[in-house]
């Protein structure tokens, strides 16, 4: 709905123009349902932004690997008209990719350090500990 988006603009368009420390964006996608119109909304907003983004699909312990795969090509198509390519696919659960997110801000950050409620647990050969 327009209220609802005018809503968000108000908030975010703000938010992301003063906030001088923000290096990048980690949108979070639910791989079992894709970005919703919203999601496609704040992307579209992040856009015009310019700033880095990873789209980091969640949830992905909860689909088959044919499931995840149609999901991440489903997310593909969607977020292609925006430019955005860095598709992650992570689980909390198992731990997969989540060294991905932490690799991507990292590079993104160079030599600054990341504030974080908490460090990411070891991880090894696509594996967690």
């Amino acid at each position: 709905p327009e209220e609802l988006k005018a809503d968000w603009q108000g908030l975010i368009e703000p938010y992301l123009a003063e906030r001088n420390q923000l290096a990048g964006l980690v949108a979070l996608v639910d791989a079992r349902h894709g970005p919703t119109d919203l999601d496609l909304l704040m992307f579209e907003w992040l856009t015009s932004a310019q700033l880095p983004l990873v789209i980091t699909m969640t949830k992905c312990d909860k689909l088959s690997n044919n499931q995840l795969a149609s999901s991440r090509r489903k997310t593909e198509k969607s977020v292609s008209m925006f430019g955005y390519d860095d598709i992650l696919t992570t689980s909390s659960k198992n731990g997969r990719g989540l060294s991905h997110v932490w690799e991507w801000m990292h590079r993104l950050t160079g030599d600054h350090e990341i504030e974080v409620a908490v460090e990411p647990p070891p991880f090894k050969r696509g594996k967690f500990r």
